[in-house]
């Protein structure tokens, strides 16, 4: 080996670190268990009120019609330019 190779594996060898050990396996909770941490869980939240559920689905509806309206009015415009290229 000459003084060039060794150096760039001096200059290598910092650069691979070792790797780390592989993360051991969990063993799963049984269902029980497992339902009754969701149910807690779940009893922690903060539901939406009927009112806001209400705003909220309007809003998602209106956002829905708006751009379904854009995308069709999009197409219809491709249309008909692609009808003015190719022809009919």
């Amino acid at each position: 080996m000459n003084r060039e190779i060794k150096r760039l594996m001096a200059r290598r060898q910092p650069l691979a670190a070792p790797r780390p050990a592989p993360p051991v396996a969990r063993k799963r909770p049984p269902a029980r268990q497992y339902l009754r941490e969701v149910r807690a869980e779940l009893s922690r939240v903060v539901w939406p009120t009927r009112r806001e559920l209400v705003s909220y689905a309007g809003i998602v509806l209106l956002t829905l019609v708006v751009l379904t309206a854009i995308v069709f009015g999009l197409d219809t415009l491709f249309v008909q330019l692609a009808s003015l290229v190719f022809g009919k």
